[in-house]
C-alpha cells in the first residue's frame, strides 16, 4: 500500500510539473517570439531557444546526461505526440503572418514591404507605371497559373479517383481470386468427400447385402415372435381388464346395495327413531356377545391347537423312545444269545481239548462245527432280516406321525380360516346393519 501511495504521489507531482511547464512555456514563447513574423532568423538563433526547453523537459522527466536519451524522446515522454519544437512554432508564426499579409490590400505598408521593400524617398511616376504594368502582367500570370493549378488539381483529383478505382478494382480482383482459390480448395475437398462417400456407399451396400442375407430372417423371426408376444400380452391385459371391470361392477352393485340400505336405515330412523335405536342397540349388544363368544372360542381353539401340538411332540418323543427301547431290547437278547453260544462253544472246545480223540472223531467234530457255523450264519441272517423289518416299521411309524402332524396343521389352518370367516361375516353383518 505504501508503494502504491508513493507511486500515486510521484505521478501527481509529475502531472503538476508538466502542466506548469506548459503554462510557463506558452508565456515564455509568447514573450521571446514577439515580432518574430518578420525576423530574419538564423539557424544559430533558433538553436539557442530549444536548449532551455530541453533542459526543463529533462529535469521534469528526471533524465540525466548519462541516460543517453534523445531530446525528441524526452519531449514525447513529457508532452506526448502533440508537442512542437521552436522551429515549428517559428515557421507557423511566419506562415500565418504571410497569409495575413497576402490577404491585405495593395496600399498597406506590410504588403508593399513584402514585395518592394520600404523606400523613404519619393518614387518616379514612370517607375510606378512600369510597376503597375508588371503588376498587371503578374496578375494575369497569377490568374493563368491559378487556372492551370485548378486544372492540374482537377486532373490530380481525376487521377486520384482513377487510382482509387484501380485499387478498389485490384482489391475486388484479389477477393475474386481468393474466392476462386477457396472454391478450388472446396472443390478438391468435395471431390475427396465424394470419393470417400462412394467408398462408404459401397461398404454400406455390402453390409446391407450381408444383413439382408444373414440377419434379416432372424430379425423377421424375432419380429413375429415379438408380435405374438405382444398379442398374447394384449389378450392377457384384456382379460385382466374384463375381470377388473366385472369386479368394479360387482363393487358398484354392492355400493348401490349399501346406499339403498343406508337410505332405508335413514328412512326408518326418520320414521321411528326411538324404536329403531332400541332395536339397533339390542342387535349391537347381541353382536358384542357373539363377538365375545367368538373370541372365547378362538382362544379355546388356539389353546386346544397348542395342546395338540404339545401332545403330538410328546407322542413323537414317546414313539422314538419306544423304538429305541425295542431296538435295545432286541440287541440285548441277541448279545445274551451270542454270549451263551460263545460260552458253550468255549466249553465244547475245552472238552475237545481235554478228551484225546482219533482222526475219525476229529473229522466228525469238524463236520459238527461246520454245521453249527452254518446255523450261526443262518441265525445272523435272520437277525439282520429282523433288523431291516424293525427299521421299516420305524420308517412307517415316522411317516404315520408326520401324516398326523400334517393333518393337525391342516386342521389348525381350517379352524383358523373358519374363525376368520365367522369374524368377517359378523363384522359385515354389523356394517350392513349400521
Amino acid at each position: 500500500m505504501a508503494i502504491l501511495e508513493r507511486l500515486e504521489n510521484e505521478s501527481y507531482e509529475l502531472t503538476v510539473k508538466i502542466n506548469q511547464f506548459k503554462y510557463e512555456f506558452t508565456d515564455i514563447t509568447t514573450v521571446l517570439l514577439y515580432g518574430s513574423e518578420t525576423w530574419l532568423v538564423r539557424v544559430e538563433d533558433i538553436r539557442r531557444l530549444p536548449v532551455f526547453d530541453h533542459r526543463g523537459l529533462r529535469s521534469i522527466a528526471r533524465i540525466s546526461w548519462d541516460h543517453r536519451v534523445s531530446n525528441p524522446v524526452a519531449r514525447k515522454c513529457v508532452l506526448g505526440r502533440d508537442s512542437k519544437s521552436i522551429e515549428e512554432v517559428m515557421e507557423l508564426h511566419q506562415s500565418t503572418w504571410l497569409g495575413h499579409v497576402l490577404r491585405m490590400p495593395n496600399h498597406r505598408l506590410p504588403r508593399r514591404a513584402m514585395f518592394y521593400g520600404i523606400f523613404f524617398y519619393q518614387a518616379d511616376s514612370q517607375l510606378i507605371d512600369v510597376l503597375q504594368e508588371e503588376r498587371k502582367s503578374l496578375r494575369e500570370s497569377l490568374l493563368t497559373i491559378s487556372e492551370t493549378i485548378e486544372q492540374k488539381q482537377k486532373r490530380v483529383d481525376q487521377l486520384n479517383q482513377a487510382q482509387r478505382e484501380a485499387v478498389s478494382e485490384m482489391h475486388r480482383l484479389k477477393d475474386q481470386m481468393h474466392k476462386l482459390q477457396q472454391e478450388n480448395l472446396d472443390n478438391v475437398q468435395l471431390k475427396n468427400d465424394l470419393s470417400r462417400l462412394t467408398r462408404d456407399c459401397e461398404i454400406l451396400k455390402k453390409e446391407l447385402s450381408e444383413l439382408e442375407s444373414e440377419q434379416l430372417p432372424a430379425v423377421h423371426r424375432r419380429w413375429t415372435e415379438a408380435c405374438d408376444e405382444r398379442s398374447r400380452i394384449t389378450k392377457i391385459r384384456e382379460e385382466n381388464i374384463e375381470k377388473a371391470t366385472t369386479k368394479v361392477n360387482e363393487i358398484g352393485e354392492k355400493l348401490k346395495k349399501l346406499t339403498d340400505a343406508c337410505t332405508s336405515v335413514k328412512f326408518a330412523f326418520d320414521s321411528q327413531p326411538l324404536e329403531r335405536l332400541k332395536v339397533i342397540l339390542e342387535t349391537v349388544e347381541e353382536l358384542q356377545k357373539n363377538l365375545s363368544l367368538v373370541k372365547s372360542e378362538a382362544d379355546t381353539c388356539s389353546q386346544n391347537i397348542e395342546l395338540l401340538k404339545k401332545q403330538i411332540n410328546e407322542h413323537k418323543m414317546r414313539q422314538r423312545e419306544l423304538a429305541d427301547c425295542v431296538q435295545v431290547r432286541q440287541l440285548r437278547c441277541q448279545l445274551s444269545f451270542l454270549t451263551e453260544r460263545t460260552e458253550s462253544l468255549a466249553k465244547n472246545q475245552m472238552i475237545c481239548d481235554n478228551i484225546p480223540l482219533s482222526d475219525q472223531d476229529l473229522i466228525n467234530e469238524t463236520k459238527r462245527l461246520s454245521l453249527e457255523e452254518e446255523k450261526l450264519h443262518s441265525l445272523k441272517q435272520d437277525i439282520s432280516n429282523q433288523l431291516s423289518e424293525l427299521n421299516a416299521k420305524l420308517c412307517y411309524l415316522n411317516r404315520d406321525l408326520n401324516e398326523k402332524y400334517t393333518n393337525a396343521d391342516s386342521e389348525y389352518r381350517d379352524m383358523m380360516y373358519q374363525l376368520k370367516v365367522s369374524i368377517s361375516s359378523t363384522f359385515f353383518k354389523i356394517y350392513k346393519f349400521i
